[in-house]
């Protein structure tokens, strides 16, 4: 349904300002007036006919584009939470992943042929340091020769 928001604030811009009251005289032929206009009473124009006519579609289109956007707002709270949630556990993860680099940048010193902490001779294959060092090499890209590659 689409709604005509700048006919709808036409209307009501058109129509008289103010505080309404009906007021119903007569007793075979009836006129309606607005009250309260200025303190005094004013008989209802074309504009504010215009306006009480249009009230039985423009009303209910109103609470339909209420009702839609409150739905969008709980929608998008929602989605915002999870994002928020979401970036937590990215800040955590990263956290756990650059001291996980550290240890296995650690592991790959301690083990590598020349290290700065000794290392292990190649070719060792009974040597669990070789082992190891082999697995760190390859998770970083890197060959027995040190380099990347």
């Amino acid at each position: 349904m689409s709604i005509d928001l700048e006919a709808i604030r036409a209307r009501a811009e058109a129509a008289t300002p103010g505080t309404w009251k009906l007021l119903i005289r007569g007793n075979t032929v009836k006129s309606y007036a607005i009250e309260g206009v200025c303190g005094g009473m004013k008989f209802i124009d074309n504009s504010d006919a215009e306006f009480i006519a249009h009230s039985r579609e423009d009303i209910p289109a109103l609470l339909a584009e209420v009702e839609r956007l409150q739905g969008e707002i709980q929608r998008l709270t929602t989605a915002n939470r999870l994002y928020l949630s979401l970036r937590v556990a990215n800040k955590k993860l990263a956290a756990r992943t650059e001291k996980a680099e550290a240890v296995l940048n650690e592991i790959y010193e301690r083990t590598r042929p020349g290290g700065k902490k000794g290392g292990y001779p190649y070719g060792s294959t009974t040597c669990i340091g070789a082992d190891v060092y082999d697995i760190v090499a390859e998770w970083r890209g890197t060959g027995r020769s040190g380099e990347n590659g």
